[in-house]
């Protein structure tokens, strides 16, 4: 998965992952685990790869999956069954982003598989059969049953052929017409001798005239009336209507007139042979490739010998034949290319010479190098230039009329004969005289001079002043305009500063109050202490009369890199006078990277070349724009538009120019932040054809991937005028990204900037800035406006009978709104339901005392197995804004269901978040459920985390309802984040006072969230309280166990973990026992688990997973998991944090720990009536999904009735 997201780097050397395939397809014996390479060859990104790669992925997808089913044949069961299915419709589907494939070949293959797909669907999909299918069976032998080899050219006649069959026998019996005339034409052939032709055309003739005449006539009308005869039954055969001027009579005869004449095939090959040899031809011979020999083959029992084979034996043709080498007709390989030609050639199995060396990496010529290069190569076209301007000037010059002597004519015309017996004894290739013409036709078209010393220094001398400022227009409405300059000042830390120019556009009325407010953001800070300036700032409030303008201006603080797409949002209110309507406008003011780099000071060529070559590792970051650009029709004035793009690309970019050669300057920029960026441009002029046009090739490297990406965006948008003419810029906009290297490397890295990596990335009280795991590709981290939905998550109801929805936003909002319709009515349907929620206000509890508006809906009564869109919106007066469309389904009325479970998922270093937002997209898993520890912590820098962190899960938690606990990082301000970000969950239903604890009833299973904070944040009423509402609980869940026979208990912390810590031990024992409640014992929560038959303990806290036998008080009590006697306990906190994994303490595993893995990753469970099916996933460091790392099954009898 690497290699697929470095494909288009540099030197990237993707064409190896078509072996690898192919290996792991001819030897899939040897695969450890068979799913995951299956699910790596199936990785969306393989769509990008050559469709040559992709023509192997395809076939050894299926030979893979049939080896796999050899082996799960002898293992055969039910539930394999269902897991088996539901990995064949996974892989079934995925082989449409192969039959949607523009090659033929991929598409033919893909669509090949994907058939074998739906016929072994069809034979395993029915539960009730309980043997394993034949097509299971047959399968592998489609492509094992026997080892392809090479195929010698004489091996056909070699193959002896089975007693019993006829080839010359009809496969499907014909036509009886056909028969007939077949055994009319077989009887022809034997009635009738030919011979052989000479070479005298005389003498054939004769022959076939005397082979014709002595014909007997009555055998010819037996033909005329069987072909008479077929055609009447021949569908496709006309006949005329008219019988009595019919020819078919004399089309007869002339049919029967036609000589045939027998055609020696030996004696045309000598003759075509004789003229090959006898021809004239001025080509060069070509080399013969080498022919490749093979391996010597082993011919087949019983095969038998070729004729030729039977003659060298024999003696006839060679003494002696020592063995039968396969040898290859062409020596080109379906799979060659240049590139590989070349690799080709190397011996590498020889050691480098004493003068060979590997070529240095640079990360381009440096203009010294460059110069020299060019200086040559413009020196030579000078040259043939000056030659071909003085050949034209003498051809112009003498079709004028001259006035000569006669003697001078006698000389012309003696030089003229001179001249031309020359040319006649100096014959020149016809490649150099084509050349030649078309040099002297293009110099007559234009007499066009290349760039030389002088325009050389134009191109420096007259570059444009970078622009200090950028002038932006913002918005214009009916009554007001608002524009804005952008200024960059280098303090402490980077600030941008913003000039506003706002004016009345009314000519009458006056705005009485007009206001600026701008948006929170991650990227800026609005700075309002201190600011040095002689006009109003921009969050006053603002009286304009009729036609007034009035300026004020704003400082930001830039808080990370700068990156494309950094930008402003805010809104614009005012009232008109006599009006009590206020109106809302929303703005946005991009903050172009290209700003960034305000540093005038010309390099010297010199230290340039130093830098790059000292230092030229460091711009590891490297991208490419081409542009192209109209020239106008007078060649004179090219030079000076090659003048006016280069300034406009350094203005553009705010890079300068280091040094120009002919076709060529060098660039450099370096940020205020220190970031350095060297670019080379070239030209290429294409003025030989209509319409002429320039090339601009600008390569860019940088030491920064944000700022680089930043400026090429900017390069794409030029646009050019020249004199009278508005350019129609074409521009293809080609930007090839060839990444040399990045950062870091992940599957999900997308334009984020990765701006900090270390261990503090995210944790409690640090800044959490954007690494591989939170680069999702959508814009999470964006900038909200102040009413817009953001951070929108849902949760259940009992059986998901009814969804609850709850969001955020940043200011205070009429009311919340919640439309939903049928997902099968379509994404625009014309009937919605809608439905209000209530709203309340959040106030941080630090020192800011931030304000965050929250709002929580409940949807109607659903409608079961189900499948709905959803949109969320905030209404104020007569505008909703909208949030994007998400997607939820009701329970199915199946028994079984599937959900996930995780814990301690961090903002930073969230490894396994991703994964488990694609099972969210799945629609396969009801719910998903974390055990605590969220963020790191959402009460950081005045609540601003815990934004972040719902924004960045909003992907996951929007599709898929959530159930969790709380955990020790969300106890800030008394646990009031969670208490008020997940109101969602139903505590009140519980009959709980808070989200802290809740249970939920979900078709077999009764799932339980139970606070532990409580024994370390709460006081003794506190657990008493916590400790009698579980009680309850559980006594009334175990009323109705014929029902929901399983019960989950999901907490924080864990009653039994192997890691070296006091959390295993006096904290686990506190919460197994109770801290004891006025010096005495109680209020711990293991009796309670083990009076009311909990099946599972499930909880987070440790960065691991563990998972143990059935425990109980520190003892084990069975290591079957079929009607265990006591709950056991699975520890699933590694979803990923900024804390990392926690190591087991190998040295005291307890008896009871059955299984342990210190990685990342996720579990999933499959619940019916009788089992649970838990499969834990590794999730990768280097953000790829990782095999299955542990899988076992939970069963039970059936529960009865109490009166059964």
């Amino acid at each position: 998965k690497h290699f697929l997201e470095t494909a288009k780097k540099r030197d990237s050397n993707i064409g190896v992952l078509s072996a690898a395939a192919w290996i792991c397809g001819e030897y899939c014996n040897y695969l450890e685990d068979i799913p995951l390479t299956l699910e790596c060859l199936l990785l969306p990104q393989v769509t990008h790869l050559p469709v040559k790669v992709q023509t192997v992925y395809v076939h050894s997808v299926i030979k893979i999956y049939a080896y796999w089913t050899s082996e799960l044949t002898s293992q055969w069961d039910a539930e394999l069954q269902r897991e088996f299915v539901k990995v064949t419709e996974v892989m079934y589907e995925k082989m449409d982003m192969f039959t949607h494939s523009t090659d033929l070949e991929v598409q033919e293959r893909a669509h090949d598989v994907k058939s074998l797909f739906k016929i072994v669907l069809d034979a395993t999909s029915n539960p009730s059969v309980e043997d394993v299918p034949l097509i299971l069976h047959g399968l592998p032998e489609l492509f094992f049953i026997y080892e392809l080899n090479p195929v010698a050219p004489k091996a056909q006649s070699k193959v002896p052929i089975p007693e019993g069959l006829d080839l010359d026998a009809w496969i499907n019996d014909p036509l009886p017409d056909l028969v007939q005339e077949a055994d009319s034409d077989v009887s022809l052939d034997d009635s009738v001798k030919y011979e052989k032709t000479s070479k005298s055309s005389k003498k054939k003739k004769s022959k076939a005239k005397e082979n014709h005449s002595s014909e007997d006539e009555a055998e010819k009308e037996r033909r005329r009336i069987a072909r008479k005869e077929a055609r009447k039954n021949d569908p496709y055969y006309i006949i005329s209507e008219n019988k009595k001027h019919s020819h078919s009579a004399e089309f007869d005869k002339e049919l029967d007139a036609i000589p045939v004449v027998e055609l020696n095939i030996d004696e045309i090959n000598a003759r075509v042979d004789n003229l090959k040899k006898n021809r004239k031809s001025k080509r060069t011979k070509k080399t013969v490739p080498k022919i490749p020999v093979y391996a010597e083959e082993e011919m087949p029992e019983d095969a038998a010998q070729s004729e030729e084979e039977k003659e060298e034996k024999n003696g006839h043709k060679h003494q002696a034949v020592k063995t039968a080498l396969y040898t290859k007709k062409s020596a080109r390989d379906i799979f060659e290319n240049a590139e590989e030609l070349g690799l080709n050639s190397v011996d590498l199995s020889t050691p480098l010479g004493a003068d060979e060396k590997f070529q240095q990496v640079k990360a381009y010529l440096s203009p010294e190098e460059l110069r020299i290069q060019e200086e040559a190569k413009y020196r030579n076209e000078r040259r043939e230039l000056r030659a071909l301007q003085k050949k034209n000037k003498e051809s112009l010059d003498s079709k004028k009329p001259k006035k000569s002597s006669s003697k001078k004519e006698t000389q012309d015309e003696d030089t003229g004969d001179k001249k031309k017996k020359k040319r006649k004894s100096t014959k020149k290739p016809k490649k150099q005289e084509a050349q030649e013409d078309l040099d002297a036709q293009n110099l007559a078209k234009e007499e066009f001079v290349p760039i030389d010393d002088d325009v050389r220094g134009a191109l420096v001398d007259g570059q444009e002043e970078a622009m200090k400022h950028r002038e932006v227009e913002i918005l214009e409405t009916e009554h007001v305009r608002l524009t804005s300059i952008l200024k960059i000042e280098a303090n402490d830390s980077p600030t941008t500063v913003i000039q506003f120019s706002i004016q009345n556009l009314d000519n009458q009325k006056m705005l009485p109050k007009l206001h600026l407010e701008f948006a929170q953001s991650f990227d800026l800070k609005l700075i309002e202490d201190n600011v040095p300036t002689n006009i109003a700032y921009a969050t006053e409030t603002f009286e304009l009369q009729a036609n007034e303008n009035v300026e004020c201006m704003a400082h930001f603080e830039i808080l990370g890199n700068v990156r494309q797409g950094l930008c402003l949002r805010g809104d614009l209110f005012y009232d008109i006078e006599e009006s009590s309507i206020i109106h809302q406008h929303a703005f946005e003011i991009p903050i172009p990277a290209s700003l960034f780099l305000n540093s005038r000071e010309p390099m010297d060529p010199t230290d340039f070349a130093t830098l790059l070559a000292e230092h030229g590792d460091e711009f590891e970051h490297h991208e490419n724009v081409s542009i192209e650009i109209p020239l106008p029709s007078d060649t004179s004035s090219i030079e000076q538009v090659l003048i006016k793009a280069l300034n406009r690309v350094t203005a553009t970019s705010g890079l300068v120019v280091v040094e120009v050669v002919p076709g060529a300057a060098s660039l450099y920029g370096k940020s205020i932040q220190g970031v350095q960026i060297a670019g080379l441009l070239k030209y290429t002029l294409q003025v030989e054809t209509e319409p002429k046009f320039a090339t601009l090739s600008i390569d860019l490297k940088s030491t920064e991937e944000g700022l680089l990406e930043g400026l090429v965006h900017e390069l794409c948008k030029l646009t050019y005028s020249t004199n009278q003419i508005q350019w129609l810029l074409f521009m293809r906009r080609v930007v090839h990204v060839l990444v040399a290297a990045s950062l870091f490397s992940s599957p999900f890295t997308t334009s984020f900037v990765k701006r900090r990596d270390t261990i503090e990335n995210g944790s409690p009280g640090y800044v959490c800035y954007a690494d591989m795991y939170n680069n999702l590709g959508n814009d999470w981290n964006r900038t909200y406006l102040p009413t817009e939905p953001q951070q929108i998550h849902t949760s259940l109801l009992d059986d998901s009978k009814f969804l609850r929805v709850q969001f955020a936003t940043l200011a205070q909002v009429d009311q919340s709104v919640l439309i939903y319709w049928p997902k099968n009515d379509g994404i625009h349907p014309s009937r919605k339901t809608t439905v209000y929620g209530h709203d309340w206000v959040f106030v941080d509890g630090g020192a800011a005392k931030r304000e965050l508006y929250l709002h929580n809906i409940r949807t109607n009564m659903l409608k079961p197995d189900t499948k709905f869109y959803y949109q969320v919106g905030a209404k104020n007066s007569d505008t909703i804004k909208w949030s994007n469309t998400y997607e939820f389904h009701s329970a199915s009325l199946k028994k079984d269901f599937s959900f996930i479970a995780t814990g301690d998922v961090g903002a930073c270093n969230s490894v396994a978040a991703f994964h488990m937002m694609e099972y969210g997209k799945t629609h396969k898993y009801d719910f998903v459920t974390i055990a605590g520890d969220q963020a790191y912590d959402m009460s950081d820098f005045d609540g601003a985390k815990g934004d972040e962190y719902l924004n960045f899960m909003q992907e996951l938690f929007a599709n898929v309802p959530y159930l969790g606990s709380v955990g020790n990082h969300e106890s800030a301000y008394n646990f009031t984040h969670y208490k008020n970000r997940f109101n969602i969950v139903p505590y009140s239903e519980s009959k709980f006072d808070n989200p802290l604890m809740y249970s939920i009833n979900y078709k077999s299973l009764h799932l339980v969230s139970f606070s532990t904070e409580i024994y370390f944040e709460g006081s003794d009423d506190e657990i008493k309280t916590g400790i009698n509402w579980l009680e309850a609980d559980l006594t009334e869940a175990n009323k109705h166990r014929h029902e929901r026979p399983w019960i989950i208990v999901m907490t924080h912390h864990p009653m039994y973990c192997s890691i070296a810590s006091s959390d295993c031990t006096t904290n686990a024992e506190k919460i197994r026992n109770g801290p004891g409640f006025n010096s005495q014992s109680g209020g711990g929560i293991e009796d309670i688990l083990l009076k009311h038959k909990v099946d599972i303990y499930m909880s987070g806290h440790v960065h691991n997973y563990e998972r143990t036998y059935p425990v109980a008080h520190g003892n084990l009590t069975s290591t079957s998991y079929h009607n265990a006697p006591s709950f056991f306990q699975l520890v699933i906190g590694n979803a990923g944090q900024p804390e990392g994994p926690s190591q087991f303490d190998e040295n005291n595993i307890p008896e009871f720990s059955a299984f342990r893995y210190s990685g990342y990753g996720f579990s999933t469970f499959k619940v019916t009536p009788t089992a649970m099916h838990i499969v834990h996933r590794k999730a990768e460091g280097n953000g790829a999904m990782g095999s299955v790392v542990d899988y076992f099954t939970v069963t039970k009898d059936r529960h009865k009735k109490c009166n059964d």
